[in-house]
């Protein structure tokens, strides 16, 4: 089983609709045009028609911090049919970069040390030192302020960019290193315990390896693909969308609107809205999103004998014969080497493997950390008579 979508008599269910409700759209602007020749330190314009499509503008008041300094700016940051957009002059400068406008063109050149940055109004491509981006919104302008999508900041000038979508607050830091909202797992020194006649790297899970041979083999795959696993962009084929949604774009709560973007956006929320709820950083949601793949990619291949019999993660990552039990192991050991602490229920002819996270207890299915709302005692305290811990936590 690989949806890990049962245990402890707790049932996941996927959500059949989105909160979206907590952003009010109230403003509707119509077509409009406005004229620039120069953009002074507000990004004011005059003289040159520009247009303005029609767009939902949330009254939600979003703040902006740069390096622990709350920002004040002529035309804040507004939520426009669900991407947050924030005035590039303002936050630029900050930041320490020269902004230039062309008229001619409708170009805004911004340079910091040896990175350029180009955007054209009503385009949604910029480049940065001539390689293309994607803008989720074209760039636009709002009483006189150039706006462009959040998440653009981070990959134009390297600041680590947060979004936090309880308080609407983006927190910006110049040198690329973001205090998270949460703390990043703190990993403790690899155990060297001794099971049995293995020597193991973290708490007492041997993750059902027969002998040290097959434990170190298990261990060197694991630690292969965990080191390669990115904190900054989703490796599958919706990174963008998914991006987007950290950075608080939604989907618009109509099932019937089949657009690509649409779908990704909700699909985005069944995966990481849990996290992103829970207060967990950008990048470590992002990070913990692609070790949740690992599992299935070393599983892929691999075939149930169903009798039963496959049991550990070297029973699935060189035997591949798989059974819940070994996916429930190796998942168990992606996170573990990832510096989480894991443990595997099973009862009932079934097994999942689940990490804590900030205090909070997920089931690890692909793609997706289900949460159970509890912490690891609570969990254990409300485990039913025909379950029990095949593995204990990590640490």
């Amino acid at each position: 089983m690989r949806s890990q979508s049962k245990g402890s008599g707790m049932v996941k269910v996927l959500l059949s609709s989105a909160f979206i409700g907590c952003i009010v759209l109230s403003s509707t602007g119509a077509m409009a045009s406005a004229s620039t020749s120069s953009l002074n330190s507000n990004d004011s314009v005059e003289e040159t028609s520009v247009q303005i499509q029609e767009t939902l503008v949330s009254d939600t008041s979003v703040s902006v911090v740069i390096d622990d300094t709350k920002q004040s700016y002529a035309q804040p940051p507004v939520i426009q049919n669900g991407t947050t957009l924030v005035p590039l002059r303002g936050i630029f400068e900050t930041l320490g970069a020269k902004v230039d406008w062309n008229q001619a063109t409708q170009t805004v050149t911004a340079t910091k040390d040896a990175t350029t940055v180009k955007l054209t109004i009503g385009s949604k491509t910029a480049t940065v030192n001539g390689k293309s981006v994607a803008l989720a919104v074209p760039a636009q302008i709002m009483n006189g302020s150039t706006m462009v999508p959040l998440r653009f900041i981070s990959e134009s000038l390297g600041a680590k960019v947060d979004w936090n979508p309880t308080t609407y607050a983006v927190t910006i830091q110049s040198n690329g290193v973001a205090t998270p909202q949460q703390p990043a797992p703190q990993k403790p020194a690899e155990s060297g315990q001794q099971i049995g006649a293995i020597k193991v790297l973290h708490g007492n899970h041997t993750y059902g390896s027969k002998n040290q041979a097959e434990y170190d083999a298990v261990m060197k795959v694991i630690k292969d693909k965990v080191a390669n696993v990115s904190a900054k962009k989703f490796e599958n084929n919706f990174d963008s969308y998914y991006q987007d949604y950290l950075d608080g774009a939604r989907w618009d709560g109509n099932k019937s609107n089949g657009s690509e973007r649409n779908r990704m956006l909700y699909a985005a929320e069944q995966a990481l809205g849990p996290l992103q709820k829970a207060g967990v950083a950008k990048s470590d949601i992002i990070k913990l999103y692609n070790l949740s793949l690992i599992p299935a990619e070393l599983d892929n291949g691999s075939v149930d004998p169903k009798d039963g019999s496959p049991s550990s993660a070297y029973d699935t990552i060189f035997r591949k014969v798989t059974d819940c039990d070994p996916f429930a192991q190796v998942a168990s050991a992606v996170f573990d080497q990832a510096g989480y602490s894991t443990f595997i229920e099973a009862g009932n002819n079934h097994a999942d493997a689940l990490v804590i996270i900030n205090g909070k207890v997920y089931y690890i299915s692909t793609g997706e950390l289900v949460s159970t709302g509890m912490t690891f005692a609570q969990y254990k305290a409300q485990l039913g008579s025909n379950y029990y811990l095949m593995a204990q936590p990590t640490y």
